[in-house]
């Protein structure tokens, strides 16, 4: 396996990253094109980048480390008091039929979402850094883990992605060159204009989270906060996850197959269409 250094690339250059798959170079390269990043990161998962990354958090006053003889490696970081918790109210599933979202989600038609999403993102990382973090949400080689890329213009997403999950080379490595990955974009909704101070915790009052579960795709927009913005948590192990455990489930139901007794010393395997047997047993 290749060791993969932080890859930084300015909006003029090729957003390709260091990997072959070229479904998701070409998605980072839209992702970018439509929010207009001052550069292109894409993270490894180093300590190199951990160090470097939580220096500029604790410059900008977002972390403050803890005592390094009680809690080394660990910092406190002060949202703003706008950015506390989810919005119910803007936390929507955008399936195709609203019976799918379920009885308890908001639902929200995905055409008309996908073009207030368009708006919002549409140069929403101006004079940001754009980070590419490859994740996995379980153990990497395992036939039930799931592959994550999340865009985000926040550090503070960066760090934590690399403590909750398998991030970096070794996520990336694992998708090869035509793995499937859950697409996941997030911004603060903060975009910087050229010589404008940042602030400790960037944020906007307009908040989104956004589920398609046909496409498998995350976007949340205006949060910098817990899993607002570190989208494998719920996002993707909760709403996503559940609706590929669903379609799954349906796959398997569909061909099962059961052992069947052929003699009384002797076993042996058979399939059953169960889609036609429902329909048998509904006749009767």
């Amino acid at each position: 396996m290749n060791q993969i250094a932080s890859t930084l690339t300015s909006p003029a250059d090729s957003f390709a990253g260091p990997t072959r798959h070229a479904a998701l170079n070409a998605w980072v390269a839209d992702i970018a094109a439509l929010t207009t990043p001052a550069a292109v990161v894409w993270c490894d998962g180093s300590q190199e980048e951990w160090d470097r990354l939580s220096a500029e958090l604790m410059a900008a006053g977002t972390l403050t480390p803890l005592n390094p003889e009680l809690r080394p490696g660990s910092f406190l970081a002060r949202s703003d008091p706008r950015d506390v918790a989810r919005v119910e109210s803007r936390t929507f599933i955008c399936s195709e039929h609203e019976a799918d979202a379920g009885p308890t989600n908001n639902w929200r038609d995905p055409a008309e979402t996908r073009a207030t999403m368009a708006g919002l993102f549409a140069g929403a990382m101006a004079g940001r850094t754009m980070y590419v973090v490859p994740f996995c949400m379980g153990p990497l080689g395992s036939p039930s883990s799931v592959i994550g890329i999340e865009i985000t213009d926040s550090a503070y997403v960066v760090l934590s992605m690399r403590t909750m999950s398998r991030m970096g080379t070794a996520a990336l490595d694992e998708l090869g060159d035509d793995g499937f990955f859950v697409p996941c974009v997030h911004s603060v909704g903060a975009p910087l204009a050229e010589g404008e101070k940042d602030v400790a915790w960037p944020c906007n009052d307009d908040k989104w989270i956004v589920h398609y579960p046909e496409t498998r795709e995350i976007w949340s927009y205006g949060s910098g906060y817990g899993g607002n913005a570190l989208l494998g948590k719920k996002c993707l192990a909760l709403r996503i996850a559940s609706v590929m455990a669903r379609d799954r489930r349906r796959s398997a139901l569909y061909r099962s197959r059961f052992p069947l007794r052929l003699r009384q010393d002797q076993h042996g395997d058979a399939a059953v269409d169960t889609a036609r047997l429902g329909r048998r047993n509904r006749r009767r």
